[in-house]
């Protein structure tokens, strides 16, 4: 398992003081330290002050705002980036970041004078470099030994609350009010079950089937929302399919949603995934008239390859419906893993998408995505409707 580590560090020199303050804001979670000049904070995974949906730096401007203290954001993801903000009164975030997943983004946002009081310029200059460093000794981690940083390995709110929160109190940490409940613990669901003999180019509707027989025993009134399919192996390479499946679905009368998996060779199962956000996008339900997979990707391999877009490998299905009450199936193209690294960096594009209708398989939509200029988005920059030429997207959208 790779690790994804999130922690939050006030700046104190009166940690009681800080503690007191959380506490009084009703910002619920577990801390740390004092230990030089920091106050290690991670809040309650469920907590209502905490969301991950929320604008980045979002959370570290609310623990600022209750402790009147500097906050320093420090998030490393051990396959894609690391990054730390500092979060003060005088200015905005002040923000190193280092994505490598893709084509490497660095961005640094502050000047060296900027970071006074909080930290020393010349303690983490050797750290603000193009290099995720050997994966045993990340930069990441040069970076929080030398700023003093109390505890910053294998720590997230979802981490420390579901499986370390023991461990962490027999180390150390105290808590900071009472913890939200698991809405997961009120809503029990059937043992997951071994997949060991299901065909490794099981469709989807094959999936589903597998799926059923637990669904029936949490109700009976799911509704199918979104499908996805992730492939390991393509059938082109003369190989075979070895294809996860997920599947979404919402109960109008529990508010709830579910997520049901499918994996060769693995396990089957159902997971709560929880009660829909105000900040959600409407949630819009699946007809059952949905060709199968095997005929989407069928087709979506017929569709010719764009010029501009180098050894495209189907890696994934999606099927999903819109307001309009269409529904459709995307295939997602990305490139070979024989295209070495240089080459995959200096294509123009890094994602295909093929849309059709759910229902009959008709390509209607294409397109390419391109990664923003010095971030890690990636938004669709060119289309192509129907059996026009491509064209720029003037705007990108979200995909």
């Amino acid at each position: 398992m790779s690790e994804f580590s999130e922690s939050y560090h006030i700046k104190t020199t009166n940690a009681p003081e800080i503690e007191r303050r959380l506490a009084a804001a009703d910002l619920g979670g577990y801390v740390y330290g004092p230990k030089n000049g920091w106050l290690t904070f991670i809040p309650y995974f469920h907590h209502e002050a905490y969301d991950r949906r929320e604008p980045v730096y979002s959370f570290s401007k609310k623990l600022h705002n209750a402790a009147e203290s500097p906050v320093l954001e420090y998030v490393y993801a051990e396959d894609h980036l690391w990054y730390f903000a500092v979060v003060t009164a005088e200015r905005p975030p002040l923000v190193f970041s280092y994505v490598w997943d893709g084509p490497p983004e660095l961005e640094i946002t502050f000047e060296p004078g900027d970071l006074e009081g909080v930290l020393s310029y010349g303690t983490i200059k050797p750290y603000l470099i193009e290099e995720r460093g050997p994966w045993e000794a990340p930069i990441a981690y040069a970076f929080a030994e030398a700023v003093g940083l109390p505890r910053y390995k294998w720590l997230s709110p979802d981490y420390l609350e579901r499986h370390g929160e023991e461990s962490a109190l027999n180390e150390g940490w105290r808590q900071i009010g009472d913890k939200t409940p698991d809405p997961a613990d009120a809503f029990p669901l059937p043992d997951w079950i071994e997949a060991s003999d299901i065909d490794p180019d099981i469709s989807a509707r094959e999936a589903l089937a597998h799926l059923t027989p637990l669904l029936s025993e949490v109700g009976d009134d799911w509704a199918l929302t979104h499908v996805n399919g992730s492939s390991h192996h393509i059938a082109e390479d003369n190989l075979p399919n070895s294809r996860s499946w997920s599947f979404y679905f919402f109960s109008p009368t529990k508010n709830v949603r579910l997520e049901g998996f499918v994996v060769p060779n693995g396990m089957i199962g159902l997971r709560y995934a929880g009660e829909p956000h105000p900040k959600d996008p409407p949630i819009f339900t699946l007809s059952d008239t949905w060709i199968d997979s095997r005929q989407a990707s069928d087709t979506a391999r017929s569709v010719p390859k764009p010029e501009r877009f180098p050894e495209a490998k189907l890696v994934g299905l999606d099927l999903f419906a819109k307001e309009d009450e269409a529904e459709f199936w995307a295939a997602i193209y990305s490139h070979g893993q024989q295209v070495r690294t240089k080459e995959i960096e200096q294509s123009e594009f890094l994602l295909w998408k093929v849309y059709m209708v759910a229902w009959s398989g008709d390509v209607v939509y294409q397109t390419l995505s391109s990664r923003e200029h010095s971030s890690s988005t990636v938004r669709p920059t060119h289309h192509k409707i129907g059996d026009e030429p491509w064209t720029d997207i003037e705007e990108p959208v979200d995909q």
